[in-house]
C-alpha cells in the first residue's frame, strides 16, 4: 500500500504541491489525471524517492520514502515520463543490463520481450527503434522487477493500440499479484478500462478522489437527457427552455435538454401535451472526461472567487 500525507514541493516561492493526499492499496490501480502544472509528475518523482519533499510523507507500507533508502527503491519501479537509452545498444542488451542491476534472471528477460512484442526488434539497436517501440522498451524494463509498487508517469505515450494492449495486460498482471501502481495519464479513457481509482489534481492538491465504479452511480446524476422526435422543430426547443431547461441543443430529430432532475417529466410532458411525436428518449450519460472538465472548471471558479474576495478585502 502506497500512503501520501500532506505532501508538499516548494521551488522557491511556487507551490508544486500542496497538501496532496491519497491511498493506492495493494493490488489497486491508481490514476493521477490534471492539467499541465497541476504536479502530477512532481508527486510521482517523490514516490521514485529521487526528488525530496518540502513537507509531508510518502510511505510503501510503514516504511517512509526518502531520497536515502536503497532498500526503498528495491520495493518499488519507476518509469519518468522521458526516458533515454545509449542509442547504440541493442533492445535486448538494455533489458540484461537493467536486469543485471536488479539481479534478475535471464529467462525474465526473455518473457519480457515475448510480452511486450520484442521479437524481431530486440537485436536492433536503440536508435533505429520508432517512438512507440522505445515507450514499450521503457515499460519492459519497468516491468522487469516484480515489485511491491509500479509508479509510471504517462505510460502509454506514443503506445500504437498493440501497445496499449500489452501495457494493460502487464499493469493488470502486477495488480492482480498485489503490486500498487500508481500511473499519470492525460488519455482519460485508459483510465476507464483499466484504473480502480482516479485522482483529479490541479494546483498541486488533489480535488476529488473517486472509485472507477462509483462513476455508474453518478450516472443517474446526468443533467442531460435526449429525445427524438420527428419533424423537429424551434418551437420544440422553445417549449423545453419555457418548462425550465437551461440549455437545449438541437442535432437533425436530435435534441439534448439540459435540466434538473426534478424538471425531466415536466418537460417531457410539455412537449407530449403540444403534439410532439417522441419516438425516443433517454439520459446521456456522462463521460469520465465529461465530470473531469466540470470538476475543472469548478476549481476555476472557486479560485476566480477566492481572488475576487481577496481583491475587495485589500482595498477596504
Amino acid at each position: 500500500m502506497i500512503t501520501l500525507r500532506n505532501l508538499q514541493k516548494r521551488f522557491g516561492p511556487v507551490k508544486a504541491l500542496d497538501g496532496l493526499e491519497f491511498d493506492c492499496d495493494a493490488g489497486e490501480i491508481v490514476a493521477l489525471v490534471g492539467p499541465n502544472g497541476s504536479g502530477k509528475s512532481t508527486a510521482l518523482r517523490i514516490l521514485a524517492g529521487i526528488m525530496g519533499a518540502s513537507g509531508g510523507e510518502a510511505r510503501i507500507g510503514s516504511d517512509k520514502i526518502d531520497m536515502s533508502s536503497v532498500r526503498l527503491r528495491n520495493r518499488l519501479s519507476y518509469l519518468p515520463q522521458r526516458i533515454e537509452f545509449p542509442r547504440q545498444i541493442t533492445a535486448k542488451e538494455v533489458l540484461t543490463f537493467f536486469a543485471g542491476i536488479r539481479q534478475i534472471s535471464a529467462e525474465r528477460v526473455a518473457q519480457s520481450i515475448s510480452r511486450f512484442g520484442f521479437h524481431g526488434f530486440e537485436k536492433k539497436k536503440v536508435g533505429e527503434l520508432s517512438g512507440g517501440m522505445l515507450q514499450r522498451l521503457a515499460l519492459a524494463v519497468v516491468f522487469l522487477p516484480c515489485a511491491d509498487a509500479y509508479v509510471l508517469d504517462e505510460p502509454t505515450n506514443n503506445l500504437d493500440a498493440e501497445g496499449l494492449a500489452r501495457f494493460r495486460e502487464q499493469t493488470t498482471e502486477a495488480a492482480g499479484r498485489g503490486a500498487s501502481v500508481i500511473m499519470s495519464t492525460h488519455i482519460l479513457r485508459e483510465v476507464e478500462h483499466l484504473a480502480h481509482r482516479i485522482v483529479v489534481m490541479a494546483n498541486g492538491k488533489n480535488l476529488f478522489t473517486k472509485r472507477i465504479e462509483q462513476f455508474s452511480s453518478d450516472l443517474s446524476q446526468s443533467r442531460k437527457m435526449w429525445l427524438t422526435i420527428d419533424n423537429l422543430s424551434e418551437a420544440h426547443r422553445s417549449i423545453a427552455l419555457q418548462s425550465g431547461a437551461e440549455k437545449v441543443v438541437m442535432n437533425c430529430n436530435t435534441i439534448t435538454v439540459e435540466c434538473g432532475q426534478t424538471l425531466r417529466i415536466p418537460i417531457l410532458n410539455s412537449l407530449f401535451q403540444a403534439g410532439a411525436a417522441i419516438r425516443q428518449f433517454g439520459l446521456c450519460e456522462p463521460s469520465l472526461e465529461d465530470m473531469y472538465k466540470q470538476v475543472l472548471e469548478s476549481e476555476k471558479m472557486d479560485s476566480h472567487d477566492q481572488g475576487s474576495s481577496l481583491q475587495r478585502l485589500s482595498s477596504c
